[in-house]
């Protein structure tokens, strides 16, 4: 079987996103591209359910999933976490709704590093004012209070431009899902450039663009945003055929097994026959 390469792979070529971003004029973002995760192609195994997904989990994410579950049992039979998982990181996913938000996203976190520099003295020189209009015994309390409502703007601006200290997740979320659904998960991770366990929690949790990506890098963050243009004018595209049967494992497996069996039936036979 050919091993299948990066480069092998239309859809990851970066000539879309190179299109994308001579179109906003922001060339040089292609740069960010050049260390993302390469990716690679599953191997099918024996078991029909032979995937394993594994993410952590929040406590609240936790809860969230738990009153989730809850409320499909309201229509039937409580399903199980395998099965949870597989019905929600499964569905197709609507990337235009996401146009709005990596459009808006990308906006934002333009010229990210020098603008950071710029807020950085900008908010050294707030705090300086402040302290000396507090150690001044006059009516300045208006002015202080208008020098920290822009601070606090200020702060608000820096937060978004680097990467915030997420929830601790301590709960481990486990599931088992078929060879072609973990194919298309992982493509369809690769595709937007962010890891598979943050694609499963953005399909799971139905999280947004921009509001809950804010754990990741600036530069991640472009990546994601470059790739969700890219998606949203091109399509998923399809993820690469690893074996012309993703079944091929499972029934070798079974033929390795009735094998066995047959050798032991004219084994036991061939005593009969002496």
């Amino acid at each position: 079987m050919k091993t299948i390469t990066q480069e092998d792979i239309d859809a990851l070529k970066l000539e879309n996103k190179q299109n994308i971003l001579a179109g906003i004029g922001q060339q040089g973002l292609i740069k960010l591209f050049n260390n993302q995760p390469k990716f690679k192609p599953l191997e099918p195994k024996k078991l029909a359910l032979d995937q394993q997904v594994s993410i952590t989990l929040s406590e609240n994410e936790k809860e969230r999933l738990i009153s989730d579950r809850e409320r499909i049992q309201e229509l039937g039979k409580l399903p199980s976490i395998s099965s949870y998982i597989r019905r929600k990181i499964v569905l197709t996913l609507d990337i235009q709704q996401w146009r709005e938000y990596a459009e808006e996203g990308l906006k934002n976190l333009n010229n990210s590093d020098t603008e950071s520099k710029s807020l950085n003295k900008q908010r050294l020189k707030l705090i300086n004012s402040i302290d000396q209009l507090d150690d001044i015994l006059s009516d300045n309390a208006s002015e202080v209070e208008e020098l920290k409502k822009e601070l606090a703007e200020v702060e608000s601006r820096l937060s978004l431009l680097k990467s915030t200290k997420q929830e601790k997740r301590i709960y481990k979320l486990t599931g088992n899902i078929t060879f072609n659904e973990a194919n298309i998960v992982r493509w369809r991770a690769a595709r937007l450039s962010i890891s598979v366990a943050d694609f499963i929690r953005f399909i799971l949790f139905d999280y947004q663009p921009t509001i809950n990506d804010n754990h990741m890098s600036v530069d991640a963050r472009k990546r994601f945003y470059i790739s969700i243009l890219d998606v949203c004018e091109n399509g998923w595209g399809q993820p690469p055929v690893v074996n012309e049967c993703p079944n091929c494992a499972r029934y070798m497996a079974d033929i390795k097994q009735l094998q066995k069996q047959i050798d032991y039936l004219q084994n036991e036979l061939s005593k009969y026959q002496r």
